[in-house]
């Protein structure tokens, strides 16, 4: 049991309130959705597990989080460059 607390915890996401309680209801809807092949719940719930830490590090709230922010991140302006300075007289030797 505590094991799927802490499974809950890290898919999803660490450091936030809203991210154990998206983590539980995604479980236990999974658990609930795939009771009918036994103990290959156990299974499937360790992919989950495996795919939240190598593709989603900071679990699905935190993921959504910074998608989120890159979208809604005003666009940055265009750079433009300089007119080149005019030439200095050359001094010769």
């Amino acid at each position: 049991l505590s094991g799927e607390v802490v499974l809950m915890t890290l898919v999803g996401g660490l450091g936030t309130l809203l991210g154990p309680v998206i983590g539980a209801v995604f479980l236990i809807s999974v658990e609930g959705y795939l009771a009918e092949l036994g103990s290959w719940v156990t299974v499937i719930q360790g992919l989950i597990f495996i795919v939240c830490v190598l593709a989603l590090r900071r679990g699905i709230v935190g993921s959504v989080e910074s998608l989120f922010a890159r979208v809604m991140r005003p666009a940055k302006p265009a750079m433009v460059e300089a007119p080149p300075a005019p030439a200095g007289k050359q001094v010769s030797a």
